[in-house]
């Protein structure tokens, strides 16, 4: 909150002293756009990043370093927001002027690769992912070392992509490894502790183990709240992903409000048509469902269904959670007719991949000054 008003202050001035095409306008405009895009505030970024991208590739051409840095942001917001072909195409540009400017090997290299990477697990596509992922990381391990943040970065995305998959028991000592290096560096209550601990919290719902995964849950919370504030997506995904553990244990009443935080702050902040909108209606459908009240569970799920498909697609593994989650509640409810043909089509879908909930960490590119 501090730093906004300074930054656009300097802006105005390089502005009225420089010319509005200037670099020194372009590296502010930058500088602005990461601190909105930290905030979450993604509206207010975009056309910060966007026109700072205009002024270096005007004033140093396509292929330059301020160049890649702002595609590369931009490549990030459009990641958070759902939009897969812009982040790949802004990934892409970056990566290819990176590895063409410092070699395959240059952090920077590594950082574009672990965006793709991104890109491609969000899509479902593991294979694609998971290369990109180990090599991403090969490369920060040589040039940063086996006990820096970012190593622990790439640690715990290679985690979230295993339990994505499915195989909980490799994606543990990812999850592990990075939160130990993240704690030996920044200290055991830093708020950048926030996604290891989240990630291991979620890995251990899924595996049914929640005496682990519930102090952990509520540690991510905590640490959510007071690195982001209490309206943030992140801290969205914190009360997310705490109801879906107090849900697992059969708690549905400390559950509910955990969820509808949840999706409030995920409407508040990414908007009604975002995917995780979708999983936060799914999450609530689905509790309502396990209360027996069929019929806001068919309100919920339908809603999720609507939603995810249209921000994610079709064919999206999230699109078939949803979808045979509503055929859950069809089947509840005895209307078999229903339910039948949901569940076929998220049989059809989910043959091409599955997906689990976790949240995987992009990097975006410091600003210059």
């Amino acid at each position: 909150a501090k730093a906004e008003p300074l930054y656009v202050r300097v802006l105005k001035v390089r502005e009225e002293t420089l010319g509005p095409d200037n670099p020194q306008v372009a590296n502010s405009l930058s500088n602005l756009g990461t601190l909105y895009y930290h905030q979450g505030n993604f509206a207010k970024a975009e056309p910060m990043y966007q026109r700072a991208l205009k002024i270096y590739e005007k004033a140093y051409g396509a292929e330059n370093p301020h160049t890649a840095n702002v595609q590369n942001n931009l490549g990030a917001i459009y990641l958070d927001q759902g939009d897969l072909a812009k982040a790949e195409s802004f990934f892409k540009q970056a990566f290819e002027t990176r590895e063409k400017m410092f070699g395959p090997n240059n952090p920077a290299t590594g950082e574009s690769i672990n965006n793709l990477a991104w890109v491609y697990m969000d899509a479902g596509d593991y294979a694609k992912a998971e290369p990109l992922y180990q090599r991403s990381l090969k490369i920060t391990e040589q040039t940063a070392g086996p006990d820096h943040p970012n190593t622990a970065t790439c640690l715990n995305n290679l985690g979230v992509l295993y339990q994505m998959m499915g195989d909980y028991k490799k994606a543990e000592p990812f999850y592990q490894r990075a939160l130990k290096i993240r704690e030996k560096a920044l200290g055991p209550n830093n708020p950048d502790l926030v996604s290891s601990i989240g990630g291991l919290a979620d890995l251990y719902r899924l595996e049914k183990d929640y005496a682990k995964a519930e102090p952990l849950a509520q540690q991510a919370l905590q640490l959510s709240e007071k690195k982001f504030g209490p309206k943030h997506q992140m801290t969205a995904t914190a009360y997310n992903n705490l109801g879906a553990i107090d849900e697992g244990m059969g708690k549905y009443d400390k559950a509910e409000p955990m969820f509808q935080k949840g999706l409030k702050l995920f409407e508040d902040t990414l908007g009604p048509n975002h995917y995780k909108t979708g999983a936060a209606l799914d999450n609530l459908g689905v509790l309502y469902r396990e209360k027996g009240e069929y019929k806001k569970a068919e309100s919920y799920a339908l809603r999720a269904v609507e939603v995810t498909e249209k921000a994610r697609g079709p064919e999206h593994p999230e699109t078939a959670t949803c979808l045979n989650d509503l055929a859950k509640v069809y089947d509840a409810m005895g209307d078999k007719a229903k339910a039948d043909p949901l569940r076929q089509r998220a049989a059809e879908i989910r043959a091409k991949g599955k997906t689990k909930s976790a949240s995987p960490q992009p990097s975006p590119s410091s600003s210059p000054t």
